[in-house]
């Protein structure tokens, strides 16, 4: 029986559109960009169009990550406190990358040096933690709980937010990758160098092969900051 080569083209659409990237190193999700909306629910924006891993590689290393097992989310104290060594490393890259005057037309040299957030990095750290457990990369996770949800629920006052998720083998690849985006637009560039935001959390765990997922959120706190704790 032929098949009508229109229903054979719809066939292929819905198959492209289905199919899910694989999980390499080098990996970053779409951003995920909250507007202004103190107190009420607004439209979300993403840049990418999509929450799941826009299939975009960065770095060399392009193989397929298969098979990976579960790692406990109760992980032995010394990798928790190397995970947290990586993660207050990367804040002092993002800061970097803030105060670059590379970027200064970008941030207006506004962009003043982002607080650590202990609260907003709990959060991260807890995503990051559930994409390796589960084995999803994305904003929303699997019941459907998006950024917005996961720092509500922390009880974190905020102006604005938005995240970005990457996976990759060193915290500097990650944070160059996210960087090297167009200049000037709403991407995981933009969320880094936004001078309206001034608390950040990261979070990282690491797979059983070595690879790194990190989640970075940004808030803009309220005036007032309540319920904030942060370090310098």
């Amino acid at each position: 029986m032929k098949i009508p080569w229109r229903s054979a083209i719809l066939v292929v659409i819905i198959l492209t559109l289905f199919a899910l990237p694989a999980l390499t190193p080098g990996a970053a999700g779409a951003p995920w960009i909250e507007p202004q909306a103190p107190g009420a629910a607004a439209s979300l924006v993403c840049p990418m169009a999509s929450h799941q891993n826009d299939g975009r590689r960065f770095g060399t290393n392009s193989a397929a990550r298969g098979g990976v097992p579960a790692q406990s989310d109760a992980p032995q104290t010394s990798d928790a406190g190397r995970m947290a060594d990586l993660a207050k490393q990367m804040w002092v890259l993002v800061n970097r990358d803030r105060q670059n005057p590379a970027n200064a037309a970008e941030t207006g040299g506004r962009a003043r040096p982002l607080r650590w957030n202990d609260k907003l990095a709990a959060v991260a750290l807890a995503h990051s933690r559930d994409m390796r457990s589960r084995h999803y990369f994305a904003h929303v996770d699997p019941e459907g709980r998006t950024p917005t949800d996961r720092i509500n629920g922390a009880g974190i006052r905020w102006r604005a937010l938005a995240e970005n998720i990457a996976i990759d083998t060193t915290v500097t690849a990650a944070e160059d990758d996210l960087m090297n985006e167009p200049r000037f637009q709403q991407n995981h560039r933009g969320n880094i160098l936004n001078p309206k935001y001034t608390d950040v959390g990261i979070g990282i765990v690491q797979a059983p092969n070595g690879d790194l997922y990190i989640t970075q959120d940004f808030v803009a706190t309220t005036p007032d900051r309540s319920g904030v704790r942060s370090s310098h």
